[in-house]
């Protein structure tokens, strides 16, 4: 994604959420604590969207392996 329409996508989401994400100096960006915040949510659901498809993932392949069973004679 090119940086302007990062820009205008972040400036988006501010207006949406009412709350500034990123402090803008004229040569620095910084993630606000509204903005860290925002970061570790999406993280923890990042986090959990890759459990649930690795959970699906073994659902649908099974581990496959050999089965070996000794009986023992009276």
């Amino acid at each position: 994604m090119a940086q302007p329409a990062l820009s205008q996508e972040l400036k988006a989401l501010e207006k949406s959420l009412g709350l500034r994400l990123l402090e803008r100096t004229h040569n620095q960006v910084s993630l606000t604590d509204a903005g860290r915040r925002l970061q570790e949510e999406a993280e923890r659901i990042i986090q959990a969207h890759d459990a649930a498809l690795t959970a699906m993932e073994e659902i649908r392949s099974p581990q496959r392996g050999t089965l070996k069973l000794g009986v023992q004679g009276s």
